[in-house]
């Protein structure tokens, strides 16, 4: 969990539904339903690139176990956009 941020001692969340909304090279959209708070965690590779917004708001993208990205989730609905955006191709 980020940090200040407690899990309740229990890593897993049961009953969290995640739906794969869209996805395009430089984008992914997926809505989330949970009981309570937790980590929304993809399996492909983490990189500086990708920026998350969690219903609009920019939320840090996580390194997960040194090599996933994921986000942190407040319990309950929202919508989750990850989007591609290196610093190589703004400059």
């Amino acid at each position: 969990m980020p940090p200040g941020i407690s899990d309740g001692g229990d890593a897993l969340v049961p009953d969290a539904r995640c739906v794969l909304v869209r996805e395009t090279p430089e984008e992914l959209e997926i809505s989330s339903d949970t009981v309570r708070a937790g980590i929304l965690v993809l399996a492909d590779s983490y990189d500086g690139g990708w920026h998350a917004y969690v219903d609009g708001e920019r939320a840090p993208v996580l390194q997960v176990n040194g090599l996933f990205r994921g986000v942190y989730l407040p319990g309950g609905k929202h919508t989750i956009m990850f989007t591609y955006a290196p610093l190589s191709l703004t400059i």
